[in-house]
């Protein structure tokens, strides 16, 4: 028996005429909107069947997942998990109560199980509870309005025969009670997709000026005794050291940024040699360092 089988309506003989006589595959009902099915495909991490192999393309579609549940086994009206695979679907509509999932597969075939997880931000689950074939869970306590169901398969590959078994099957995924408002998250800088600008502009200018006055002297030279022609005195070398030394100003500028956004970052105008450093937090520490094209001015020596 392959698995095509293990989908044959037999139990409903006119489901399985329509089927055969039907010349094109029959699609998955279409999202409902503020209606209790699913509405989108959040993710998907789909297993392989029992013998290794990938999953045929028309179990492999995720939107066959969502809408209305066809209630039968036609190929290409559910999604197949794979064993240990997983699908996250989302609601347009909030989850209250609880969810019941619809799976296709026949009697008299193994039951197939899986786990269900529920979510408000579609980032941290909440364990439901478990179901095998077609189940319904409750949603916890500690969430107060879900948006999002991640089902994932717990079939054991041993308890099929078929190799080409391919896990949990879902048809369709339905919240129950009415409808709710999950609450909306909180951005939180560095993380999820929180997009925000931030521009920093640091405008600092140094003005440096030296004036230097020096005078040389040798000491009080006299010539005496000297009869009025010329005289001639000798004396050593005057030496005048100057030293002058200008440095800018430093200057720190440390911003908390976002993981997805656009930070600009300037800083100008500080004088030559002036040594700048910008800290951006992201998440991960990046440390961008500007330093002025300008060269310091060179200490002045002369005589």
């Amino acid at each position: 028996m392959t698995a095509k089988l293990k989908h044959l309506r037999y139990a409903l003989p006119l489901a399985l005429i329509l089927a055969l006589l039907t010349p094109s595959l029959a699609h998955a009902a279409a999202p409902d909107g503020m209606g209790p099915w699913a509405d989108s495909v959040l993710s998907t991490s789909q297993g392989n069947m029992k013998n290794g192999f990938s999953i045929p393309a028309i179990r492999s579609n995720p939107d066959s997942a969502l809408g209305v549940a066809e209630n039968n086994t036609t190929e290409g009206n559910f999604y197949s998990l794979g064993f240990g695979g997983s699908i996250s679907l989302g609601f347009d509509n909030g989850i209250s109560s609880g969810v019941i999932l619809v799976e296709a597969t026949n009697p008299g075939y193994p039951n197939e199980s899986a786990t269900v997880e529920v979510s408000e931000n579609g980032t941290n689950w909440v364990m439901a509870g478990n179901v095998s074939a077609d189940g319904e869970v409750n949603k916890p306590d500690s969430i107060s309005c879900a948006r999002y169901v991640r089902v994932t398969d717990t079939s054991n590959p041993e308890n099929f025969s078929d190799e080409t078994a391919d896990g949990y099957d879902v048809d369709g995924v339905r919240a129950t009670g009415e409808p709710c408002t999950p609450p909306t998250p909180t951005p939180t800088p560095g993380g999820g997709d929180s997009v925000c600008n931030i521009k920093v502009n640091q405008n600092n200018t140094a003005v440096m000026g030296n004036v230097v006055n020096a005078k040389a002297n040798t000491g009080k030279n006299k010539a005496n005794k000297n009869n009025g022609g010329n005289t001639n005195i000798n004396t050593g070398n005057a030496n005048v050291n100057i030293n002058a030394s200008n440095s800018g100003g430093s200057n720190i500028a440390n911003v908390g940024g976002c993981a997805n956004g656009d930070i600009n970052a300037t800083i100008k105008g500080n004088g030559a040699g002036s040594t700048n450093t910008i800290n951006i937090n992201s998440g991960k520490d990046k440390k961008e360092k500007a330093v002025s094209k300008k060269e310091a001015p060179k200490s002045k020596k002369g005589k």
